[in-house]
């Protein structure tokens, strides 16, 4: 949902009062940057959108650590205390004085080309100096104090411009993919002969296929596997539905079991085996028409560009294809990430992240963060989609890791 101005002028007001005579560089950085994209211009899991700490090798001088790092937007940014003097230079861990814009102008000239910031933002919590570096690096900045914010969010825009814009061409993406897939699934569910009574399987195929569409674009699977396949089988009707049936089998089947089987064609043994269960079951696949023969070699697989989707389409189709009352009965209801991080981040992720990029390559401290990451349990009582009445507690270990 879009943020009127006067509601971001009002959480502007709130975040200068929250903020006036405080702040700490190495202790409230991350939270003042979090709080002011997050609350006041309105981005959306800002650990998403943000890289803090991010480091940087300079010759001669080791590896040295950006306070934040927007790339979406190419924005690099500078935090120091308040009341610090941002034009005074201070000396640095290899004796150079520097200002900091000669700090971060540093670091911005040795970041890969492609990371080159188009903005430097220096703060010291009393005031923001914005720098427009497209151009040189020797522009004057404008200078907003956070007395003035309120009054000046129009100034910040390119800082979220790039990822509202990234976010509405993901949405026009996901939602062309939702019309072919709605199209295909439409025309499948003609296929049975009660497609009521088999819904769950129409549901698992739509995903199984989706999912292939996905991996053929993204690169696990070679290029052309399914589609191709697909298509040299594609003229007669049992074919097909059989062709359907082996792919599945044998993204269900360990390689090293695969030889065994005589059933399966050389040309699929060197799909993945993928894990987790997608493809375990046994499910009614119906024979297909010449159209949607046709529609899904061609409309879907070989028009459009599925691994520019969003992953959270897989869960929301699943979710649309079920009734509501087979749902209800199953505990399948689809959370979107949005609103699980919602939770998730403040509960606990945040405070993850913290930690992670305080402990920098401190191996002592990355293990002990590690193991306390294994340690956390979390109760779920809504947490998954079988038939089934109780609850489970989940354990974040390795998983939780790659999160943060």
């Amino acid at each position: 949902m879009a943020v009127s101005s006067a509601e971001r002028r009002l959480a502007a007001e709130k975040f200068a009062a929250e903020w006036r005579d405080r702040g700490q560089e190495d202790k409230h950085d991350q939270t003042f940057w979090s709080q002011f994209l997050g609350e006041v211009m309105g981005v959306a899991r800002v650990h998403h959108e943000i890289d803090y700490q991010k480091r940087v090798t300079i010759p001669k001088h080791g590896t040295k650590r950006i306070d934040g790092y927007i790339a979406a937007s190419k924005v690099l940014i500078e935090q120091k205390s308040r009341h610090i003097d941002l034009d005074r230079p201070a000396t640095q861990s290899d004796g150079e004085e520097l200002t900091a814009y000669e700090q971060a102008v540093r670091y911005a000239q040795w970041l890969p080309a492609a990371e080159r910031p188009d903005w430097i933002v220096i703060s010291n919590f009393e005031a923001f100096r914005i720098y427009d570096t497209r151009e040189d690096f020797n522009q004057e900045p404008i200078c907003v104090t956070l007395d003035e914010l309120p009054s000046q969010l129009p100034i910040f825009d390119f800082l979220v411009r790039p990822i509202t814009e990234r976010l509405e061409k993901q949405k026009q993406v996901d939602l062309k993919a939702a019309q072919l897939i709605g199209d295909l699934y439409r025309k499948i569910a003609a296929c049975y002969p009660d497609p009521d009574a088999m819904r769950h399987d129409l549901a698992v195929l739509m995903v199984r296929l989706l999912f292939c569409l996905y991996a053929e674009d993204s690169g696990l699977f070679d290029p052309g596997a399914f589609s191709s396949y697909l298509q040299v089988h594609s003229a007669d009707i049992t074919a097909f539905r059989y062709a359907l049936i082996n792919i599945f089998a044998v993204l269900d089947t360990p390689p090293d079991c695969r030889a065994a089987n005589l059933d399966f064609d050389e040309a699929l043994v060197q799909l993945p085996y993928v894990n987790g269960g997608l493809f375990s079951d046994d499910i009614a696949v119906p024979q297909l028409t010449a159209e949607i023969r046709l529609e899904l070699i061609v409309n879907c697989a070989r028009a459009f560009d599925w691994s520019q989707i969003s992953p959270v389409i897989f869960g929301s189709i699943f979710e649309s294809i079920l009734s509501g009352d087979q749902r209800r009965a199953g505990g399948m209801h689809y959370t979107s990430p949005a609103n699980i991080h919602k939770v998730i981040d403040p509960l606990f992720l945040d405070e993850l992240r913290s930690e992670l990029n305080a402990a920098g390559h401190d191996k002592a401290k990355l293990l002990a963060l590690q193991d306390k990451m294994a340690s956390l349990k979390f109760l779920d009582p809504a947490c998954g989609s079988e038939e089934r009445t109780g609850c489970r507690t989940l354990h974040f270990g390795a998983e939780l890791q790659a999160v943060a």
